[in-house]
């Protein structure tokens, strides 16, 4: 009997292009065994093909594309597509006309494809969000419009304004509504970061459409500046910014997009979900307040790099910064290799600013400052370099903005035309390359710059130095506030964990439990279903024993970012439930218990957790396993104390660790419920343009309704 030949992918998505019948040719093709695989490289490969279809305007071909990958297997293509990104209008210029017509053929077939609920869920959003395509699409035309009408001045009159918010001129001040609304995370309040974005946005497409010259480093335009155009194309690109979010949302993360007559609105599926991400900010802001404070107060004992730049200024300043009043008015500046600049950047001890600095990023990662400071971001780049590199632009910019706040009639003019120096590249090389060597020199510049010409993606706190030609723009405010070593380690895919050792985080938490009477065991190996299972951490206390998976990964600071933690947190939901399975099997504890010498004993509980370094998802639960923050159990565990509205508080119910504490804190009555019932739901609304509004559904944390609450339900200890 002569063999039947498998068609390719390609050739079966042609046979059924265009065909009212194409079901039933796939059918025949499953019935004669003549399919290709299902495998996820196959699905990955049909995701990118519709995504190429689609640019190439082939509606038809992407369609087919899409049909064969969900015959095959719909929730692996699904997997692919959200991926990939091949669904989200933004890569089509918010064309999304065609995304919707796919999208509803695949549900209009989902019975016959076998295709989950929560798919469709998925598809059904994919439809919905595809009604704000027309107006997005206008927005982002008359954008385009914008930039090529404004080419030579666009960007730097951009980044003047963006500038300023991370380090306002001196008569620049924000009112009493947006200090509040910046400290309780407004979801409409245009913040500094907003800002940021909406311009790394501008820069990328200004390199698109017409491409980054040095020209465009020569001029602002003060009267667009001031007359609001150049606010209002930081307003359109943050607007279409929140579009590009919201899409990443219905693909990495459990949210949905439904019609409601103002546009679309995105939701988490639970609330909770979305609860634990805001608190995560709020619980990272509070905790930065405290640094602060700390870092103030040990002012008056640690001189800061700042303080050492006004008095240079006071000296020196007429060496560092000169004005120049032709051919327009403006402050320039020079930086001469004086010894005093050279001896105080070279000074091996650390200022204030870095001290704490250091201390948190030291407390973040779970080591020790020295060892920290050590390691290295990058080929022959360690922590403390891209730190003395941030030393020599705080220094220089300190003693530039010294300059721009003195009294002066034309003092807001002055800041707008001064602000961001410009240098040729050879000048900064040779700046760098007086306190490192001309390689290290050479790196650290092309660690901390932006050349569009690499196209990498841009985001200008990770790179603030940004190429235009031979010439750099300097935004100092930007450059002086980013975390210039998180955004190297971010690009350069490193985190800062010891080489060839156990996680940090895991060894502090073992000692933890430890210290409170928990027979402890890390790192427990074994297969099972031929497969390896590794447990982080598998801890026994008074007959309840709780298993452990550790997750160490940066806080995010985008939904992007937040993407590669959500992995995480899902990955060891799935670790978790495997070794669950594992130890509920009969005979398994007995012989587990006796090879790591503890005595055997019956059981009253079996709990789980997975533990994460940042706290995003902290009280949230993944297949049932609750997530928690590090530093919060390990405070829970040594203190059993939360300081909280300038009061300290027990989360103990006596004064000793008990047992039954930790399951509470464990289960979905811990004390961050407490938090989550003072986060009322709000909606923020966001216009696209015509009649349409993208909207957020999220939560906003009542500080009044939280003190009661806390009053109520713990004992306050100071």
């Amino acid at each position: 009997m002569k063999a039947t030949t498998c068609p390719t992918i390609t050739a079966l998505i042609s046979e059924i292009k265009g065909r009212e019948n194409w079901l039933v040719i796939l059918c025949g093709h499953k019935d004669a065994a003549t399919l290709p695989n299902s495998s996820g490289k196959t699905q990955q490969e049909l995701a990118k093909m519709i995504h190429s279809e689609l640019i190439r305007g082939r509606v038809g071909t992407a369609l087919a594309s899409a049909r064969v990958g969900a015959f095959l297997n719909p929730s692996v293509l699904l997997r692919e597509v959200r991926r990939t990104g091949s669904f989200r209008a933004s890569k089509y210029n918010f064309q999304s006309e065609p995304l919707a017509k796919i999208a509803s053929a695949l549900l209009k077939d989902s019975t016959s494809m076998k295709i989950e609920d929560v798919d469709c869920q998925y598809l059904q959003s994919i439809i919905n969000f595809s009604g704000l395509g027309p107006d997005a699409s206008k927005l982002r035309v008359k954008l385009v419009k914008e930039l090529q009408k404004y080419k030579l001045t666009a960007i730097k009159s951009c980044m003047v304004l963006v500038d300023r918010r991370f380090r306002p001129a001196a008569t620049d001040f924000k009112t009493e509504a947006e200090m509040l609304a910046e400290q309780y995370g407004d979801p409409e309040f245009f913040s500094r970061e907003k800002q940021a974005a909406a311009l790394s946005l501008l820069t990328s497409m200004m390199h698109e459409v017409v491409g980054l010259n040095e020209s465009m480093t020569v001029f602002i335009d003060e009267k667009g500046i001031r007359s609001g155009i150049f606010e209002h194309m930081l307003l359109a690109a943050n607007r279409i910014n929140e579009l590009r979010d919201a899409e990443v949302m219905l693909d990495c993360f459990p949210y949905v997009a439904e019609k409601v007559p103002e546009g679309v609105r995105i939701s988490a599926i639970e609330d909770r979900f979305e609860q634990s991400v805001k608190l995560g900010y709020i619980q990272v802001d509070m905790q930065q307040r405290v640094r602060h404070a700390e870092e103030q107060r040990e002012a008056d004992v640690i001189k800061g790099i700042r303080d050492h730049a006004r008095e240079f200024y006071r000296q020196l300043g007429s060496q560092l910064i000169q004005r120049k009043r032709q051919p327009l008015d403006r402050y320039i500046m020079k930086i001469p290799l004086l010894p005093a600049f050279i001896d105080l950047i070279n000074d091996p001890r650390l200022y204030r600013e870095e001290l704490g600095y250091l201390s948190s990023m030291a407390t973040d990662a779970f080591n020790q400052m020295e060892w920290l400071e050590t390691r290295e971001v990058a080929k022959n780049i360690t922590v403390r370099d891209i730190i003395k590199a941030q030393r020599i632009f705080t220094f220089v910019s300190t003693a530039f903005f010294e300059a721009l706040d003195q009294p002066d009639p034309e003092g807001n003019v002055l800041d707008m035309r001064s602000r961001l120096p410009v240098f040729p590249e050879q000048s900064l090389r040779k700046l760098l390359g007086a306190f490192f060597g001309s390689e290290q020199a050479e790196q650290i510049l092309k660690l901390l710059s932006f050349d569009p010409r690499s196209g990498d993606y841009f985001d200008i706190q990770y790179t603030p130095l940004l190429c235009f030609g031979s010439n750099f723009i300097l935004p100092m405010g930007i450059l002086t506030s980013s975390d210039l070593v998180r955004g190297v380690l971010y690009r350069q895919r490193k985190r800062l964990l010891p080489v060839g050792g156990s996680d940090p985080m895991q060894v502090s938490l073992a000692k933890a439990l430890t210290s409170q009477g928990f027979s402890v065991a890390c790192e427990v190996k074994t297969f099972v279903d031929g497969r390896d299972l590794e447990i982080d951490i598998l801890a026994v206390l008074d007959g309840n024993l709780i298993i452990f998976e550790c997750k160490n990964s940066f806080h995010p600071c985008s939904p992007q970012e937040m993407r590669t933690n959500y992995d995480h947190v899902l990955k060891g939901g799935k670790q978790l439930s495997r070794a669950l399975n594992w130890i509920e099997t009969a005979g398994v504890r007995e012989e587990l218990f006796k090879r790591l010498g503890w005595s055997v004993q019956q059981l009253k509980s079996i709990k789980t957790c997975v533990v994460t370094a940042n706290r995003l998802f902290n009280g949230y639960s993944i297949d049932t396993h609750p997530v928690r923050q590090a530093h919060e159990m390990h405070n829970f565990l040594k203190e059993g104390k939360i300081f909280l509205l300038n009061s300290e508080f027990r989360l103990w119910r006596k004064e000793k660790f008990s047992i039954q504490d930790f399951n509470e804190y464990l289960s979905e009555n811990s004390y961050l419920k407490t938090f989550f019932d003072c986060m009322p739901e709000t909606i923020s609304t966001h216009p696209i343009g015509g009649k349409s509004s993208l909207q957020f559904k999220n939560f906003g944390l009542e500080v009044e309704a939280l003190e009661r609450a806390t009053y109520e339900r713990f004992v306050k200890i100071n």
